[in-house]
């Protein structure tokens, strides 16, 4: 593969264009998080020496980039954006492999992911009768 001539300045264009000549298009990686295809690389944040642009963050360090599809791309920008844990459920249980499902019957939330503990814990609190999280079990 070819390298870029580097500069001291560096746009975000330009810093996503080394990264695709570097490390390959996203598309030929599975997504980091749910292991479909990836579309988009994703900076995952965290550097020392970030760099922003118009409201866009970004980073040289490339190791600090994953291959994302769309949806879970904008998914961490939100979280990132709002303060959020990119890496877990709003009650604390890991996104990864194991532990999120993807929805499939032909509704209005399919596709989506959801966390498999939440799921298993609101099926227990159903099957209980339980209403809430807050009644205990009977």
């Amino acid at each position: 593969m070819k390298r870029l001539e580097y500069r001291t300045v560096v746009s975000y264009e330009q810093a996503h264009l080394r990264l695709k000549t570097d490390r390959g298009r996203a598309a030929d990686h599975p997504c980091a998080n749910c292991d479909r295809p990836a579309q988009e690389w994703a900076y995952m944040g965290g550097c020392p020496t970030e760099l922003e642009q118009r409201g866009k963050k970004y980073s040289l360090d490339q190791s600090r980039y994953e291959p994302m599809c769309v949806p879970c791309h904008r998914r961490h920008d939100r979280a990132l954006a709002d303060g959020r844990p990119v890496d877990r459920c709003s009650r604390g249980h890991m996104w990864n492999i194991e532990n999120t499902g993807i929805r499939v019957k032909r509704s209005a939330g399919a596709g989506l992911r959801f966390c498999r503990a939440c799921h298993r814990e609101n099926t227990r609190r159903y099957r209980l009768g339980l209403r809430s999280a807050n009644e205990a079990p009977q």
